[in-house]
């Protein structure tokens, strides 16, 4: 694997527990969550050199909207928190969080990556929730 210190000790630890793991079992390795970085940025650039796919890239049915949102507001006249109206816009040039897959084999196949962009969703905290429907 063509790791770059640079990246840092835990992108690194990610990479050869991913080897590791499907080395000894033999199955594929998805990984997901908030990664603070763009398309384009050394982090994910490492995760497509070596060897990963992006699961929003290869699902036959992907939301095209950002995955993190403004802060939610706290009403006092609801005593609740509420979520602002914004653009989510493009998911490749707005989302910092991801889904990566390691050792996909031709049998797997990534149905949907959904953005959950409801109210509810939405008032909880300042990403996405992001769901994936996959086949091994």
């Amino acid at each position: 694997m063509n790791i770059d210190v640079k990246i840092g000790p835990d992108l690194k630890k990610v990479y050869e527990l991913a080897k590791t793991l499907c080395e000894k079992y033999k199955v594929p390795f998805i990984l997901g969550g908030d990664y603070n970085c763009k398309f384009g940025s050394a982090a994910i650039e490492r995760f497509h050199e070596n060897g990963f796919i992006n699961v929003h890239d290869n699902a036959t049915s992907a939301d095209n909207i950002n995955t993190c949102h403004s802060y939610p507001k706290f009403s006092d006249d609801l005593g609740i928190y509420e979520s602002t109206v914004q653009e989510f816009g493009d998911y490749h040039k707005r989302a910092i969080d991801h889904i990566y897959a390691y050792n996909i084999n031709e049998t797997t196949k990534f149905n949907r990556f959904k953005v959950i962009d409801e109210p509810f969703a939405l008032e909880a905290s300042d990403h996405c929730p992001v769901m994936i429907d996959f086949d091994l």
